[in-house]
C-alpha cells in the first residue's frame, strides 16, 4: 500500500489515486432562494421534485416542488451550523440557496466522491461569525480519488448498499420508539386512575 491508496480496497485495483482540486473536476454553483410555502410536504404529480436546504434532518429534505434545477450532482451547505456538510443528490432535484453544488458531466458526481469530499470539507469551514463554505473556498480544496472511474462506481456502490442498510434499520428503529410510547401510555395507570389500561396476566390488584 502506497500512500497514494487506501488500505482497504475492492480486488483487482491496484493504481494509484489522484490528487484533484475540486473546482478542476466540477462546475461549482449555487442553489436558488425558495420559501417553505412554495414546497409540498408530500411528493406528487404536481410536485415531483425533491426540495434540499441546510439542515441535516432527513438527508436535508425540505418538501417537494413542481420544478428542478439540477439532474443528479453533489450538493453541501454553505452557511450555518450543518457549513460543509456534502450530500450526493441522485436524479432531478431543487436546492435552495444555502447549498453550493457540484455539477460534472465527466462521471465524477457520484456517492464516493461526495462521501470523500465530506469528510475533507468541514476542516475548510470558517467559524468566523457565522459559519461559512463560500463557493471560492470548496473550489480549493484537494481530495485524493481513485483513478479511475470503474473504482469509483464499485465504492458508491457499496456506499449506496450501507446508506439502504441504515435507512431501514432506521425505520425501524423508530417505529420501535412509537412502540414503546404507545405502551408506557398504557401500561401505566392515567391520572387518577388505580390500574393501567394495559396489564401483564394474572395481576389485578390495584397499583
Amino acid at each position: 500500500m502506497s500512500k497514494k491508496s487506501p488500505q482497504l480496497r475492492f480486488e483487482g485495483f491496484t493504481d494509484d489515486w489522484e490528487e484533484r482540486k475540486v473546482k478542476d473536476i466540477f462546475k461549482i454553483t449555487r442553489g436558488q432562494v425558495l420559501a417553505a410555502t412554495e414546497t409540498s410536504e408530500e411528493k406528487s404529480d404536481i410536485s415531483p421534485f425533491p426540495v434540499y436546504s441546510s439542515q441535516t434532518k432527513n438527508n436535508g429534505l425540505m418538501g417537494y416542488y413542481k420544478d428542478y434545477l439540477f439532474d443528479t450532482a453533489i450538493t453541501w451547505t454553505t452557511d450555518g451550523a450543518n457549513a460543509g456538510t456534502v450530500s450526493y443528490r441522485s436524479g432531478r432535484f431543487y436546492s435552495t440557496n444555502v447549498n453550493g453544488v457540484l455539477i460534472s458531466d465527466k462521471g465524477y458526481t457520484n456517492k464516493a466522491i461526495s462521501e470523500i469530499l465530506n469528510l475533507e470539507a468541514w476542516k475548510w469551514v470558517s467559524h468566523v461569525g457565522n459559519p461559512k463554505l463560500m463557493n471560492n473556498v470548496m473550489g480549493d480544496i484537494s481530495i485524493m480519488i481513485p483513478s479511475s472511474f470503474e473504482e469509483q462506481d464499485r465504492l458508491s456502490n457499496f456506499l449506496n448498499q450501507l446508506d439502504d442498510t441504515i435507512t431501514l434499520h432506521q425505520r425501524k428503529l423508530d417505529l420501535l420508539k412509537e412502540q414503546k410510547k404507545g405502551y408506557l401510555q398504557k401500561m401505566f395507570p392515567k391520572n387518577g386512575a388505580k390500574v393501567p389500561e394495559l396489564r401483564f396476566a394474572g395481576f389485578a390488584d390495584d397499583w
